[in-house]
């Protein structure tokens, strides 16, 4: 799904995480853009068309890498920046 190596796609920590917007209950969905300039970059994007929250999935992975200071299998949430959870798992 993502193509990174290090889980499968069950275990997947972008697909079908929280939205980031606090006012929202959507879940945001791993797409692919199909679009000229951007075409097989995959985003996450929310389930509610209202909502239109947008993230680049390497801009995601890059902040998980940043805010743990390491690979992005790493030990937290990216939404929120604990350890005690997952980005799917942020309320």
């Amino acid at each position: 799904m993502c193509n990174f190596e290090s889980h499968i796609a069950s275990k997947c920590l972008w697909v079908y995480t929280k939205c980031k917007k606090t006012t929202c209950n959507g879940i945001m969905k791993l797409m692919l853009s199909l679009t000229e300039n951007t075409y097989e970059r995959k985003f996450l994007k929310c389930q509610h068309l209202i909502c239109r929250s947008f993230q680049w999935l390497s801009d995601v992975v890059n902040q998980a890498k940043g805010a743990e200071g390491g690979s992005s299998s790493s030990n937290g949430c990216f939404g929120c920046g604990q350890n005690s959870h997952w980005v799917r798992d942020c309320s």
